[in-house]
């Protein structure tokens, strides 16, 4: 299993570890690169991270992907550079975009688990959350997946066919977010598992308003980290 430092986006790891293999001769031009699934276990990244950093390939003509046939490794040639350190290639806009659909669903879906106070819902929120307290510490892959399985439980418990329909429609988008917040602006495990127990009591109590003020304040507090390189950039070369 390859490492992924949490330096660079996700993608951009990726693209660089193939890269180098591809450089060096690991594989020979005409071979085929392993599937998506297996460069999902390989990198334990997620989908949309492995295939962001397969479309990179391809753009620089180091593969060839066809459906059916998967990813061929083509002759390299020896202009095509490693990405430097970034610390976001993820828009202000994009991250803000994001964090407006995440509302219209997620905050729809707990206002609907609070009114109907199903106690199945409850099991299941309750249970997605004992995982994340077990799990997370582990590693930054099963803080990641947990993460994400916490808020995606709650959603596919709030009893509406549309929204569980639409979460589950853009699901791997909705990992690729948490993965990429998770490296760009780390925080300590204890306050992220303080804050989803909080979640998790205040909604059992129908206060959906405790969860979404969660939520709020931690998107403001992402919002900053993940950009504080770039406006830090931005006002020296001001200067």
């Amino acid at each position: 299993m390859e490492t992924i430092s949490g330096k660079l986006l996700v993608s951009d790891e990726i693209y660089n570890k193939l890269l180098e293999k591809i450089m060096a001769g690991y594989w020979s031009a005409g071979e085929r690169l392993p599937s998506e699934k297996q460069l999902c276990e390989m990198f334990s990244a997620s989908r949309v991270s492995v295939r962001a950093a397969l479309q990179r390939l391809q753009a620089n003509g180091l593969i060839l992907t066809r459906q059916g046939l998967g990813s061929i490794i083509q002759e390299p040639h020896n202009d095509v550079k490693l990405l430097p350190f970034t610390q976001s290639d993820m828009s202000q806009q994009s991250f803000e975009e994001f964090a407006e659909f995440r509302a219209m669903l997620e905050f729809k879906a707990v206002d609907l688990i609070a009114a109907r106070h199903d106690p199945a819902a409850f099991r299941q929120i309750w249970q997605a959350l004992l995982d994340f307290e077990k799990y997370g510490p582990l590693s930054q892959k099963d803080l990641d997946f947990y993460d994400y399985q916490f808020h995606m439980t709650a959603i596919s418990n709030c009893g509406n066919e549309f929204i569980i329909k639409t979460i589950d429609t853009y699901k791997d988008v909705f990992y690729h977010y948490v993965e990429e917040v998770h490296h760009l602006a780390p925080q300590p495990y204890s306050y992220l598992a303080s804050s989803h127990r909080a979640m998790a009591e205040a909604l059992e109590q129908r206060r959906s308003d405790v969860w979404k003020k969660l939520i709020l304040e931690d998107m403001v507090v992402y919002q900053k980290l993940c950009f504080k390189g770039s406006r830090e950039h931005a006002g020296e070369t001001a200067k």
